[in-house]
């Protein structure tokens, strides 16, 4: 194949296209690397302009293309065609071939040489344009920012000048007539016998003339030589601002005391009578008898030193309440957590999501934590519902076979162990029915073990007192049969059941409820904090973030343990069933873990059995509430009452849903769990 040239359409440069394998192909231009097209076939001898232009063969057999030579090589100057072709000028060392150099033409050589592109510019250029733009540019903003600092001071200047007092207008504000102003008197002239000015004639005399809107002052009096001069010849100078009266040019001088006794009254009418703006005191007015104080405000005359009459009563100021009778611990605040509440739930939709779940019996604790990672629903179960109706939140439950909705799931999963759902704004709940509440408690709700042999009314009556103290009841009322009926709901029923339970270990009778299904809510003497979780098992190195709610479900699996999660408090501290977290867990104890992962949501885990762990916030712990029992003496119990409502603010003590039962000598209270927890500090305080 006969060698070709082509022009690179970037920077213009001939290329002599010598292999065929080039064909087609689109290569790198060797000098700008701009992409050239090379053409399927090569060009004709009539279509190469190559041919119409002699060529110059530098070197051995040709090997340099002269119309690869381009503008930039040549050094922006024009070649000598005739120099160029005269062989004689080239010499004869063999450098340039004599019998390749044929005669050529200006014209066929200017049409031969490689022309530039359009716009085509240098780096060097280029350079030194940007360098040059940006110059421009700094000096330009560098003028434009003095040019407007130089208007805003000039700007000032003039405002300040504007607003600057003159003070030949000053002068003629002060005398408007362009008349003299009298002269003052002067200290060492006056008489020594001179008159003091009388400011209270001034001051209780008629109106200066200014005020009475007369134009002509008062004839000036003559001086009485028996009189002294002020003591300071100041006194007697015109205050400022203030306007005297027009005297003529020609009037004799006024003497000191008149001057002064002008200047006050002046400054007298300018001025309210008295400081609070009333009446000026008059020394013949009758001088009327303070009021007397009120009785609550009589004690504290002493400490202010009020006298008067009826005001010297003794102080009795009563003695704030000691620390031991007010110290009380507050319930912890509600944390706030760096991401906030969690975004509001679309409960309808997420609940509506398909899943095909394997019919594999598992704890109903962890059906209900899957289905909340897997649909984004936060579902809660209700621990104190299941254990009213004896349903153990680790029973097997079983889902439906099958694609069926999350709800339609859920529901399947809570019925198979005799539960329903719940549906709130923001989350499901998995509760007992009414019915299975009041199946469950029905033994429990029977008082015939502590009413005894003789259940008289009065027993009963006063047994019923009790209950309704403690459970803050509407009703509370007892059948001849021992038979508590309560007015309420199901939640009514479980504390009075929890009430009861209470009474009868106080009493030392069998208890008619499993002490799995009342540990978790009823407490006596101590023992009213569920305790932290210890985990000893941790997980196994993680490498990609996982949910948190599926991260504690394997820490509790791994610790022989299930978890219930309060979700209406995780939503508030920005938890979710997608929040995820990666912990370190190579060597790191198992609390260390959950403290990773729930920290940043100010969240804590406990135990609230053996076999069962609770996730909250320490806020919503402190305010949940539970039945607890103290063993005291009566006249303990009365104080401990007492200061429950003190500290509480409670002026009727039995407003609190505490009681004392003699017959079990224990005060017994539904309180929250902050209360519970101080009791036997309470019952210690003398």
């Amino acid at each position: 194949m006969e060698s070709f040239a082509t022009t690179c359409l970037t920077c213009g440069r001939r290329l002599r296209i010598r292999s065929p394998e080039l064909l087609g192909q689109i290569v790198a231009c060797p000098k700008c690397s701009g992409m050239v097209q090379i053409p399927q076939t090569p060009p004709s001898p009539a279509d190469d302009p190559a041919g119409e232009a002699p060529q110059i063969a530098v070197g051995p057999a040709g090997a340099v293309d002269s119309q690869a030579i381009t503008q930039d090589s040549m050094g922006g100057e024009q070649l000598d065609a005739s120099r160029l072709a005269d062989p004689q000028q080239a010499g004869d060392s063999g450098v340039f071939n004599e019998t390749a150099l044929p005669a050529a033409t200006d014209q066929a050589f200017a049409a031969t040489a490689a022309a530039p592109a359009a716009g085509w510019q240098s780096d060097r250029t280029r350079r030194v344009r940007q360098i040059g733009m940006i110059a421009t540019l700094a000096i330009t903003g560098i003028v434009a920012a003095t040019t407007a600092f130089i208007f805003f001071v000039q700007r000032w200047q003039q405002e300040q000048a504007t607003n600057a007092p003159n003070p030949s207008v000053a002068a003629a504000e002060t005398n408007p007539a362009g008349e003299a102003a009298p002269a003052a008197p002067d200290p060492a002239t006056a008489p020594e016998d001179a008159a003091a000015p009388d400011t209270t004639a001034a001051s209780e005399g008629a109106a200066t003339p200014e005020a009475a809107g007369e134009a002509t002052p008062p004839a000036a009096p003559e001086a009485d030589p028996t009189t002294t001069p002020p003591a300071d010849p100041a006194s007697a100078a015109k205050p400022p601002e203030v306007r005297e009266p027009a005297v003529p040019v020609n009037a004799p001088a006024p003497a000191a005391s008149e001057t002064a006794t002008a200047s006050m009254a002046a400054a007298n009418d300018l001025m309210p009578e008295t400081i609070l703006g009333g009446l000026a005191e008059d020394p013949a007015a009758e001088q009327k008898p303070a009021p007397e104080l009120p009785a609550g405000l009589r004690k504290y005359t002493s400490l202010l030193a009020v006298g008067g009459e009826g005001n010297d009563e003794e102080a009795r100021l009563e003695s704030p309440p000691t620390v031991a009778e007010v110290q009380i611990d507050q319930p912890a605040a509600e944390a706030e957590t760096a991401s906030g509440p969690a975004a509001p739930v679309r409960l309808e939709r997420w609940l509506g999501f398909e899943v095909a779940l394997e019919a594999k019996a598992a704890p109903l604790s962890q059906w209900a934590r899957v289905l909340s990672q897997v649909s984004g629903v936060p579902i809660a179960v209700d621990i104190a519902s299941l254990d009213a109706a004896g349903i153990a939140p680790t029973a097997a439950a079983t889902p439906p076979a099958g694609w069926q909705s999350t709800e339609a799931v859920l529901a399947g999963i809570a019925a198979s162990v005799g539960c329903q759902i719940r549906k709130t704004d923001s989350l499901v709940i998995v509760e007992a029915p009414t019915p299975a509440i009041t199946a469950g408690l029905e033994t429990a709700l029977r008082a015939d073990d502590l009413l005894g042999e003789t259940s008289d009314i009065m027993a009963r009556e006063t047994l019923a007192a009790l209950v309704k103290q403690v459970t803050q009841a509407d009703e509370v009322a007892i059948a001849p049969s021992g038979e508590v009926s309560v007015q309420g709901g199901a939640g009514d029923q479980w504390i009075t059941a929890l009430t009861l339970e209470g009474l009868r270990k106080a009493r030392q009778q069998p208890p008619r409820l499993a002490a799995d299904r009342t540990a978790r809510w009823l407490a006596f003497n101590d023992g009213f904090d569920w305790p932290r979780v210890t985990a000893q098992e941790s997980l196994p190195p993680l490498d990609h973030p996982r949910p948190v709610i599926a991260l504690v479900g394997q820490l509790a699996e791994a610790n022989a343990a299930s978890v219930v999660f309060a979700w209406s408090d995780l939503w508030q501290q920005g938890l979710t069933p997608q929040s995820r977290a990666m912990p370190w867990t190579h060597r790191v104890p198992g609390d260390d873990v959950l403290q990773q992962i729930l920290r940043p949501y100010e969240l804590q885990v406990r135990a609230m059995s053996e076999d069962l762990w609770w996730v909250g916030s320490q806020a919503l712990y402190d305010r949940d509430r539970a039945v607890g029992l103290l063993q005291l003496p009566a006249e303990a119990g009365e104080r401990v009452t007492r200061q429950l409502a003190q500290a509480l603010g409670e002026e009727n003590q039995e407003a609190l849903p505490v009681a004392y039962d003699p017959a079990g000598g224990c005060l017994i209270a539904q309180l929250p769990r902050f209360l519970l927890r101080q009791l036997p500090a309470l019952a210690e305080t003398p």
